[in-house]
Parts: structure tokens; sequence; C-alpha cells
């Protein structure tokens, strides 16, 4: 649970993800520099997926997120690491964006 806000029920989260699934990050990439101090870097990130619980069964999967340097709404994500990811479709951008995260390997 981050940033105090209160934890998110499990069955609350499936019904608002368009996609679920757990995978592994094959590549990160910012388009904004991680050290600025006035904005949320903007991140996208490639998972190759391991399983996939709600959504389209694909093998790859693009998450456009922010580094969640201080407005909650996104998430520090490291390479190489394994995810359970709930995302929602952001439908004017046709991109999946997500801040509903946890790591499979704490």
């Amino acid at each position: 649970m981050a940033c105090n806000k209160k934890p998110i029920n499990p069955a609350e989260a499936f019904k608002h993800a368009d996609v679920i699934f757990t995978g592994q990050i094959k590549n990160l990439r910012y388009l904004d520099n991680p050290e600025q101090t006035k904005l949320e870097p903007r991140i996208i990130v490639t998972f190759e997926v391991s399983q996939s619980w709600k959504g389209a069964p694909e093998k790859t999967i693009v998450l456009h997120t922010t580094h969640n340097k201080f407005t909650c709404n996104g998430y520090r994500f490291q390479s190489n690491q394994g995810y359970l990811v709930y995302a929602a479709y952001n439908r004017p951008a046709n991109t999946f964006v997500g801040n509903l995260f946890s790591p499979d390997n704490p």
C-alpha cells in the first residue's frame, strides 16, 4: 500500500481492471528524465506475459504509466522483475495505463 491509500479489495480491483496478468519486465523506457523535479517521469513498460486472468491473452503487453515520484499514480518498476499487474485501458490514447500493481517477488 503506497502513499497512504486505502488497500484495494481484490474483487474490486478485478472488476475495474481491463487486464490482469503476471509477467516479467522485458523493457523499461523513460519518456522523460527521471531526475526532473516538476513532473512525474512517464515510462513505457513492456512485459512478457506468463499468465493472464482477464483481458486478451497477449504474449507481450505494453503499459504506459509514471515513475511515481510523488503523485502515487504510477509505480517504480525495476527491470527484469516479475509482477502481478492490474491495468485499465486508456481508451482515448489506445494504451494500457496502470496504477494497481503488486510485485509477485516482494
